[in-house]
């Protein structure tokens, strides 16, 4: 239970973090922009000879890392592809599917993954999904500092044999005056590919927009629970007697949880 709440806090953690920096950013003036990066089967691609050394580097016990080893090396695997089943073999890299230790192990990996970015970027880790984020009051000084950031975080994934995915990296500029044509628009690259300002962006299952407005994100929320509230009329239809009780159960398991998620930056959100 402990590790559950803790993945829980944290997780919701990074959320505040990131709109508490963007709104007060946006109350002064100022401009935030944030770089969601995407990495390329992230936990498929964890490189083991660099997870045993990062162990041995953070003086993980020798038997607990004998016991990783044995667990994640001499893995073998098949392809099966129009009923033929391919011969076995050794899968070299990687955490398993479905584990619950994958993301812990990936979480190990990319550890110092920001050790080298500047110190007025925020980043925020959790699991797989890695966002770094900076304010100030020029659009010329966020770019130049994500943009640095970005190269170093390109170089360390180079180096631990991570490939970040241009094309499903996103980036959202927190605009003070939306309607102003700004003369040093922030435009970065990843690997030699441009990366645009996006409208809107999801970030660990919240959708931020540029405006921190929620108005996707209300949609999206919407969109998820409209089929639970069918079921809900649909079974209080047929079963005009169903006991109250069994009701509530299902609203509190089906519904209720994504209408609580994230409810702590929409409960901040201007009524605009």
């Amino acid at each position: 239970m402990g590790k559950v709440l803790e993945k829980i806090i944290k997780q919701r953690y990074n959320i505040l973090r990131l709109n508490r920096c963007a709104q007060q950013a946006l109350d002064r003036n100022h401009h935030t922009a944030v770089i969601f990066f995407d990495i390329k089967s992230a936990f498929d691609s964890v490189w083991h000879d660099g997870l045993i050394y990062k162990m041995n580097d953070f003086r993980i016990p020798v038997y607990f890392i004998r016991w990783i080893i044995s667990f994640l090396c001499k893995r073998t695997a098949q392809i099966e592809l129009e009923n033929q089943l391919s011969h076995s073999f050794e899968i070299k890299s990687g955490t398993p599917q479905g584990s619950p230790l994958s993301p812990l192990l990936y979480i190990l990996f990319t550890s110092d993954s920001m050790n080298s970015i500047s110190s007025q970027v925020v980043y925020g880790l959790f699991a797989d999904d890695t966002a770094i984020f900076t304010s100030s009051n020029t659009t010329s000084r966020v770019r130049d500092r994500l943009q640095e950031s970005i190269d170093q975080f390109v170089l360390w994934c180079h180096s631990w044999k991570l490939v970040i995915q241009p094309t499903k990296t996103e980036l959202i500029h927190f605009l003070p005056h939306p309607r102003k044509k700004y003369s040093n628009p922030i435009h970065l690259k990843v690997s030699n590919i441009d990366i645009r300002p996006q409208p809107f962006a999801r970030y660990l299952g919240i959708i931020f927009d540029k405006q921190l407005r929620w108005q996707e994100h209300v949609k999206h929320i919407e969109t998820r629970i409209q089929s639970r509230i069918n079921l809900l009329r649909f079974l209080n239809r047929i079963t005009p007697d169903s006991n109250e009780k069994i009701m509530l159960n299902i609203y509190k398991s089906l519904i209720r949880p994504i209408l609580t998620y994230g409810s702590s930056v929409l409960l901040n959100a201007e009524d605009k």
